[in-house]
């Protein structure tokens, strides 16, 4: 009996030592970190080589949701991804008094971008296709809006399909480079919505009684906040036909090493952390949705979460959350 129950003492420390080894911790964090990392592609399913499903429009969504999400929609940033072109824009002002670009000016209908870089844009005569400029107008630090055209600006038919539809306009045909809708739809984010969610909101997609897991709400995220990676399947910077719900990584390629690249600006230095964080090392703690209200338009809920090391990234260290590094961001896959 003694040596029976010596036997089962040295296997318990024996697996108590094994599980030691195969899990650290993770730096900062204060979770467990898998000594071999998860492959992020090894589950779930990706419309790769598949017609995207049948989906809802805004204008449908916003009849039920019209007090809640409708008043403050069209202001939001995702909705304004592109946005109509106005006469009193500062870039439109810009690109007009450029002498190498005022008469192409005329013909902008759309502009793309935000404070630090706009691109101008126009409808193609192909139905679901957009023209580029090849001029941009860039600022930095506030100031006013530069025009950079390089030697001979001009209307490019291609440029707008291959580097920006997939993360600045909805339900994208990878082989008749066409889009379904300009900017992004409620479809981007909440994915094949049933019809029946309107009685059972656990039908829907990144509603709360859905409970979407972190590798989930990451991938749908990830499909526009990820920079740096390409398709597996077209080599273009955004994954081909994904569906919320989907695995991005099926088809997305990402060096997320990336994420220890000082160069890097702090804010995708943060999404490439905290993607490597769900998609590798299997954190189960924390969502994009914890600290982002996507309706809201605010990250007041992040200042209420404990000190991690990523935070570092953006805080002071000690220093209340309200107050950050100023930081410029340059992205060569948005070509500013």
């Amino acid at each position: 009996m003694a040596s029976r129950l010596l036997i089962v003492a040295w296997i318990v420390m024996l697996t108590a030592a094994f599980a030691a080894i195969a899990v650290t911790r993770s730096p900062g964090e204060g979770g467990p970190r898998r000594a071999k990392p998860l492959n992020p592609a090894d589950w779930g399913e990706d419309h790769v080589g598949r017609p995207l499903p049948e989906f809802i429009e805004s204008g449908e969504c916003l009849f039920c949701h019209r007090r809640e999400v409708g008043t403050s929609w069209s202001e939001n940033r995702h909705q304004r991804t592109i946005r109509d072109a106005r006469a009193k824009d500062p870039a439109v002002k810009a690109l007009r008094k450029n002498q190498a670009t005022a008469s192409l000016a005329e013909a902008v209908e759309l502009i793309l971008g935000d404070r630090r870089a706009i691109r101008f844009l126009k409808r193609s005569a192909d139905y679901g296709k957009l023209d580029m400029l090849t001029a941009v107008a860039t600022s930095r630090r506030g100031r006013r809006f530069k025009i950079e055209h390089g030697k001979s600006p001009h209307w490019d038919a291609e440029r707008f399909a291959r580097r920006c539809a997939g993360c600045h306009a909805t339900a994208v045909d990878p082989v008749n480079k066409t889009f379904s809708l300009p900017s992004l739809d409620c479809f981007t984010c909440h994915g094949d919505a049933p019809l029946e969610h309107s009685n059972d909101t656990s039908l829907m997609p990144l509603a709360k009684d859905h409970h979407d897991s972190p590798r989930v709400i990451t991938s749908i995220c990830g499909q526009c906040h990820l920079r740096g990676g390409k398709s597996k399947s077209t080599g273009r910077p955004y994954a081909t036909n994904f569906v919320a719900g989907d695995n991005l990584f099926r088809d997305f390629q990402i060096d997320l090493t990336a994420a220890d690249d000082a160069r890097i600006n702090p804010g995708d230095r943060h999404v490439l952390e905290y993607t490597r964080e769900v998609v590798l090392n299997g954190r189960q703690d924390m969502t994009c949705l914890t600290c982002h209200d996507i309706h809201g338009q605010s990250t007041r809920r992040h200042r209420d979460l404990k000190d991690e090391a990523s935070c570092s990234l953006c805080h002071e260290p000690g220093k209340p959350k309200r107050d950050f590094i100023r930081y410029e961001a340059h992205s060569s896959v948005c070509e500013y």
